[in-house]
């Protein structure tokens, strides 16, 4: 009986070393609502409340001079199809702060942006990244390159590392030329499972070495 339940223990062991770190990674990109440029914050009804995007784990809120606005729209046309931006995207006017809040802190963040600018731009935009407790972790500058013959810079933005619960999205609109706008893309994230979720899988594995034990005196 010994040697039983040492093997299940073996196997508890194996079957909670098996669960994923990390859920599937999720990529939005903004072709998920219909078209009619909804918008990312409405002072009078924020699109972050909706149950699309809650059920995907992400929330959006967009400042214009600290003020609610609605210059920002998910699922606007986009500048074209290019390496980092293609189709539909989450478009809006570049002197704002988008801030990305995610329900369940990732360990990845990725997407893609392009800026009606002409030039490289060394710093298109600043992204400052949060930890679980709101800590902020420091500025990433994400550099853009000249998309020749387009009035756009494009670049993509990688992040793999600490737990991350929120991005603030920060644009050099200063760099950009008139009319100064954004376009974001392909914005991947993973939700790590909650710890209890790992808990009750290795109880409910636990339990049934119990009951088998039990079982085995008995007979």
């Amino acid at each position: 009986m010994k040697k039983l339940i040492l093997i299940m223990c073996v196997c508890i062991l194996q079957a909670l070393s098996s669960v994923p770190a990390s859920a599937d990674p999720i990529t939005l990109t903004f072709d998920e609502t219909p078209p009619g440029l909804v918008s990312v914050t409405n002072p009078a009804a924020p699109v972050s409340a909706s149950p699309f995007l809650s059920s995907r784990g992400a929330t959006f809120e967009f400042r214009v001079n600290n003020l609610l606005s609605a210059d920002a729209r998910y699922g606007a046309a986009g500048p074209g199809n290019f390496t980092f931006v293609q189709g539909r995207v989450l478009e809006g006017d570049a002197a704002g702060i988008l801030t990305l809040t995610f329900t369940t802190p990732t360990r990845l963040l990725g997407f893609g942006v392009a800026l009606t600018s002409a030039n490289t731009l060394p710093s298109g935009l600043t992204v400052e990244l949060f930890d679980s407790s709101l800590q902020s972790l420091g500025l990433i500058g994400v550099s853009t390159s000249q998309l020749s013959p387009f009035p756009l810079s494009e670049g993509q933005f990688n992040y793999i590392g600490m737990p991350i619960s929120r991005a603030v999205l920060n644009f050099n609109e200063g760099s950009l030329a008139f009319p100064r706008r954004f376009a974001v893309d392909n914005l991947t994230y993973e939700p790590i499972p909650e710890p209890a979720t790992l808990v009750l899988l290795g109880t409910g594995l636990v339990g049934v070495a119990a009951r088998a034990r039990r079982k085995h005196r008995k007979v």
